[in-house]
């Protein structure tokens, strides 16, 4: 709460300007909101006597949409610990969701592939990013971690989880591993169930 003390029979401006990350949501009549920022004024002219004005503001929310096709889940991480699975039991079907996010926070979405599949392709606002993106985590059983740092804006997240094709590999007699990457280029990929010490 706010108070001032004017001289009666003045001229006088109020402005009133929410703080980032908050807008304005209830205006008492009179008062002219700016467009290009979150601040109203209102002019009294010439003040009469005591009077009492009443604003309200919340947190801005931004949206983050969540796309993905089947055989695998994404799920959001709250600061709190709390998660939303975005999932979907048909694997032919596509997930699509929205999570809110509170301005200026962080957001963590798990990537998790169901097992034998793996996160072949991720897009932020629509434009492809690498898996060893600086932004992107992986783990150890074969999901990945996307975390959007500071949002103040509408984000989407798409991921396309494809299976791990099956590719047999010949050994030569007393032929080393190094040997045997040398005649080609040979790619590990890893599921959430993979024992990678069976590899």
């Amino acid at each position: 709460n706010l108070c001032y003390t004017v001289v009666r029979g003045s001229s006088y401006e109020i402005k009133v300007c929410a703080k980032e990350g908050y807008e304005l949501v209830s205006v008492p009549e009179g008062f002219v909101k700016a467009e290009d920022e979150e601040c109203c004024t209102y002019t009294i002219n010439p003040v009469a006597g005591d009077s009492e004005y009443n604003l309200s503001f919340q947190e801005i929310l931004n949206p983050i949409a969540v796309e993905a096709g089947g055989n695998g889940t994404v799920i959001y991480t709250a600061e709190n610990g709390e998660e939303k699975e975005f999932i979907c039991e048909d694997a032919s079907a596509y997930i699509q969701g929205t999570q809110d996010i509170v301005y200026g926070k962080d957001a963590v979405f798990t990537l998790l592939p169901d097992n034998g599949y793996y996160v072949s392709e991720v897009k932020i606002n629509g434009s492809d990013i690498k898996i060893d993106d600086a932004q992107v985590t992986l783990n150890e059983d074969g999901s990945s971690v996307y975390t959007f740092a500071r949002v103040t804006s509408e984000q989407s997240i798409s991921v396309v989880f494809s299976k791990i094709e099956k590719q047999q590999l010949s050994i030569q007699e007393d032929e080393t591993a190094d040997e045997m990457l040398a005649r080609g280029n040979i790619e590990f990929l890893f599921s959430k169930e993979t024992d990678r010490n069976n590899v």
